[in-house]
């Protein structure tokens, strides 16, 4: 023990009275001071307004806390900024108090109170106070008497709190030293006694018949099981509910302790008592009090107020060194070197038989005894020189079996502080004893074993094909002979006296001191590199990867992996604890009680009683309360303030803002001060863009914005517990600019229109003076047009004559009856229709140039094309193929018409000669028909058929039909 708390135990034996003084244990806090944005480190009293900000009342102005930082709040009484005294009222207003003013703060701002007739003049510490069951009213202490502040219809009006009847008949209410609501009661401190007033049994006094000593009482305190605390420089009284009398609360106290600057009581969230004393601060445990003083216990020894958030947090107004808020109150314990430790490094723990811890450090073995807080080292031996002890494990015989980073591993009795050296190995990661009594060493240089039935504890490395080799880190037990070891070759199974090496999945790679742990359903979580934490299950020979997890990636490697017997998965890493019970991941670090987040391998012991012990490279940490881990409140998300320039944007009229060059910024808020540090944002402006952005900041700022409507919305996320809030959003509107706005726009629509109805007004007459001379151009003009129209019609329809037409039979040229012929074979290739085509020769047609003439040729052609296109019908197409050939397509001429029209054309046309130049010449023609075949015919060979039919008929003598078809025997040749 310390020195502390030996003279603390000596002056409670001589009271008579237990008290417990939790020396050499380390609380953590957070202390917040100049660098946060507190200007004045004197803090004198914290109240929580109704958006869940801390309200810190200092020595130098007010200030508001909201988990980003700390701003001043301005109010009237620029030359006196003492706050004396504060409270909340049932509203969610904040009051607070100067030397000579009274102020009350709400969302619209900071207010004055009217002050009295006789003016303010508050004592350095004031007590306000709201009745729960009123509403509108506060009492203060002002010159030693009782007001209360009222708000009526004109405002806030101030009152005496007494009648003058009243006062008249008790002098003693001329002398109040305090004011307290309880219910429908209000307490007072009235001279020497305590006073309480209600409206059902009126005024009755508290003194010496009520066990209550004639002193100056201070403060009074209502708790949430109906009881009310006092407390005065020199004792602290309990009013049970529904007493008569006053119990002595404070007994077990060191004499003197409650004589402090401030004087405060406040209830826990497990509701327990806390009060500053004048060094340290004292908690009320089953009874009695646990005072924790300065130094080992608290960073600071002088503590003017205290305060409990509604998430639990306990905050402490230190005496000129700021504020603190307590890391992981009532859920963990810390040791380090200010407090007991020798070294803040810190391996490994374990239980002897006598209960007591003992924690393997860099420097050797330290303990704690049962039921104690207290650390004790080892006492020195020269035969066993402990010292960067890594592991520690009890052997059958109760004796502990340590080993260090030199390779030393020695056997140490605890009960004697006796023993010997085991073996002298290389780099012990640890050791193990398995249900048999077995004792596993996993060092540098491989696994080793001694048997619990050898007395001379020799030592025998493992070999084998099958074995581990190497690096060998950690191991664990499955089931009674069954063992699982991690190396740097891998991982191994030992079932009774069989090793099997486990293929691990290809993206695993063990990395040094890998960690090893068994889940409850039998699968493995094993640390390694990149993935640094793997999930597996092993089937066979065989582990398959179920899945890596995501927050142990880059540089989060992971340093220990246990598995407690909740099933709960702990992961140590360099940035603190991950946790995972069976759903999902939380995080632990600093800011949750841990007294540091480098966490050293192997180090994690869990207690008969489920706390659970864990050990750093900056001292250890005892998890008292494990399972609040996980039983964080939900995260809440504000948007505290949005302003355009430097107007708020709630002045505006519903939110409709004129437009102008200031930017838009916003304060966002989420007042989970136990894990301020780990809450980031997301956010967006509807309007301006759709996609998430993620922030640390608290504050945002959007340059100008152009007109329209948008909506900021933000959510609060803590990624190391899982937690999101509800989406907390604003709603404006920019308002366009005085050129943009409805009338312009109106303005902008009708002056095109007056202007063109002007223009059109001045120049109609212009334009009626024009509009005849112009009608007679346009008609004349237009006689023009149309001339030229007919000329340029007749022209391209010359043209397209000469391109289709031959020039001298009028007949289609070769050109075009081949483009019909393709047309007419699609057509009926398509349809399935037939057709014929003929090849048409005027007999001896040379016999005519030669004998009258080739101008007598000509007008042979002209007629002989004259009678062929008379005797086409409609849909027949005529074309001069060459010469004196002609080519006729006959569409839907089958086989049986053919017969009789065929015979009919070729007798219409060479019936009659033909007059020429005075001349008549008797001329006869010969014709080659081919057929349209589905499927086999095509315009070429269409020709080239006809034209053998063609030749066939000159050949056979001239003045005649031949058919290509061979399957029409009798329709072969006709002759004329």
């Amino acid at each position: 023990m310390t020195r502390k708390s030996i003279l603390a135990a000596l002056c409670a034996c001589l009271l008579g009275v237990w008290a417990t003084m939790a020396a050499a244990q380390h609380f953590a806090f957070r202390t917040y001071g100049l660098s946060e944005g507190l200007k004045s480190l004197s803090v004198r009293y914290i109240v929580q307004d109704a958006a869940g900000s801390l309200i810190i009342c200092t020595e130098g102005g007010v200030y508001r806390y909201d988990g980003a930082d700390f701003k001043r709040i301005a109010f009237n009484a620029s030359d006196e900024q003492y706050v004396t005294g504060a409270a909340r009222d049932n509203e969610g207003r904040v009051w607070f108090s100067t030397l000579r003013g009274l102020y009350t703060m709400d969302r619209t701002g900071v207010h004055a109170i009217p002050e009295p007739p006789a003016g303010f003049d508050f004592d350095l510490h004031t007590t306000l106070a709201a009745l729960p069951s009123e509403h509108g009213r506060l009492y203060f202490v002002s010159r030693r008497t009782l007001y209360v502040a009222e708000q009526r219809s004109a405002g806030w009006f101030v009152a005496p709190g007494f009648s003058p009847e009243l006062v008249r008949e008790h002098p003693q209410l001329k002398d109040i030293t305090f004011v307290a609501g309880q219910d429908d009661r209000l307490w007072v401190g009235c001279g020497f006694e305590i006073c309480s007033l209600s409206a059902a049994d009126g005024l009755h006094i508290y003194g010496a018949a009520e066990n209550l000593p004639q002193q100056r009482w201070r403060v009074a305190f209502a708790d949430s099981k109906h009881r009310l605390w006092v407390r005065s420089e020199a004792s602290l009284y309990r009013l049970n509910r529904d007493a008569k009398a006053f119990v002595p609360a404070g007994l077990s106290l060191p004499s003197g302790a409650l004589a402090a600057r401030g004087a405060a009581i406040v209830e826990d969230k497990q509701g327990r008592i806390l009060i500053n004393l004048g060094e340290g601060l004292a908690r009320l445990e089953g009874g009695n009090w646990n005072v924790l003083q300065g130094g080992a216990d608290l960073p600071v020894r002088m503590i003017d107020t205290l305060f409990v958030d509604r998430q639990g947090s306990v905050w402490v107004g230190w005496n000129g060194k700021g504020l603190g808020r307590w890391l992981g109150y009532d859920d963990t314990v810390n040791w380090t070197t200010m407090n007991g430790l020798r070294s803040d490094i810190v391996w490994n723990f374990a239980r002897d038989r006598s209960d007591r811890m003992w924690v393997a450090t860099e420097s050797g073995l330290e303990m704690i005894e049962a039921g104690s807080r207290s650390v004790r080292q080892r006492a020195a031996s020269s035969r066993i020189p402990l010292h960067r002890v890594q592991s520690i494990a009890m052997a059958a015989d109760g004796h502990f079996w340590t080993g260090s980073d030199d390779g030393s591993v020695f056997d140490y009795d605890p009960a004697t502080g006796e023993g010997h050296k085991v073996a002298q190995l290389t780099g012990v990661f640890q050791i193990l004893r398995d249900s048999s009594g077995r004792m596993w060493i996993c060092t540098l240089n491989g696994l080793y074993v001694v048997e619990p039935d050898d007395p001379s504890h020799s030592v025998q490395m493992i070999a084998g094909k099958n074995g581990p080799s190497g690096q060998v880190y950690v191991g664990v037990e499955d089931k009674p002979n069954t063992l699982w070891f991690i190396a740097g070759s891998g991982l191994f199974r030992l079932a009774g006296s069989t090793w099997t090496k486990i293929e691990l999945p290809a993206a695993y790679h063990p990395t040094l001191s890998a960690q090893l742990s068994i889940g409850q359903d039998g699968t493995f979580w094993i640390s390694g590199n990149e993935p640094n934490l793997v999930h597996l299950r092993v089937r066979g020979n065989k582990a398959e990867l179920l899945e890596s997890i995501p927050w142990a990636s880059g540089d989060a490697k992971v340093f220990l992996v246990k598995t407690d017997s909740r099933g709960w998965v702990w992961a140590g890493t360099g940035e603190g604890l991950y946790l995972f019970n069976g759903s999902r991941w939380s995080h632990c670090g600093v800011e949750d009680g841990l007294v540091w987040n480098d966490i050293n391998s192997n180090s994690f012991y869990e207690d008969k009683d489920g706390t659970i012990w864990i050990g750093t490279s900056g001292g250890m940490t005892h998890f008292v309360h494990p399972e609040r881990l996980f039983t964080q409140e939900q995260l809440t998300a504000q948007i505290a303030e949005m302003k355009i320039g430097e107007k708020l944007l709630t002045l505006f009229h519903e939110g409709e803002v004129p437009w102008g060059h200031d930017s838009l910024t916003a304060h966002l808020v989420s007042t989970d001060f136990q894990r301020e540090s780990s809450i980031t944002f997301r956010y967006r402006m509807v309007g301006l863009e759709e996609d998430w952005q993620d922030t640390p900041q608290h504050d945002l700022r959007y340059p100008a914005l152009p007109a329209g409507e948008y909506r900021l919305e933000v959510v609060a996320v803590d990624e190391g517990t899982g937690r999101k809030s509800e989406t907390a959003s604003a709603e404006f509107r920019i308002l366009p600019p005085w050129w943009r706005t409805r009338k312009m726009w109106a303005v902008y629509i009708l002056s095109p229109l007056l202007l063109c109805l002007l223009v059109w007004r001045w120049s109609v007459r212009f334009f009626v003076q024009r509009q005849r001379h112009l009608e007679a151009i346009v008609q004349e003009r237009t006689r023009e047009l149309e001339q030229e129209k007919r000329e340029l019609l007749k022209a391209r329809q010359e043209l397209q004559i000469q391109a289709t037409h031959d020039s001298l039979t009028g007949l289609l040229n070769r050109g075009a009856i081949m483009e019909h012929l393709e047309q007419e074979v699609e057509r009926a290739r398509r349809e399935g229709a037939t057709f014929a085509v003929l090849l048409l020769d005027i007999d001896h047609f040379k016999r005519v140039n030669d004998t009258w003439g080739h101008s007598a040729g000509d007008c042979v052609l002209r007629e002989y094309a004259r009678r062929l296109g008379a005797l086409a019908r409609p849909y027949d197409v005529v074309g001069r193929y060459g010469g004196e050939e002609m080519m006729m397509l006959l569409p839907g001429l089958t086989r049986l018409t053919a017969s009789t029209r065929l015979p009919e054309l070729h007798a219409a046309l060479c019936a009659e000669p033909i007059g020429c130049n005075g001349h008549y010449i008797n001329i006869t023609c010969s014709i080659g028909v081919s057929w349209y075949e589905l499927g086999r015919s095509t315009a070429q060979r269409l020709i080239d058929l006809a034209d053998d039919a063609l030749y066939r008929a000159k050949d056979e003598g001239r003045n005649r039909i031949v058919f290509a078809d061979e399957d029409v025997p009798d329709m072969a040749t006709m002759r004329n």
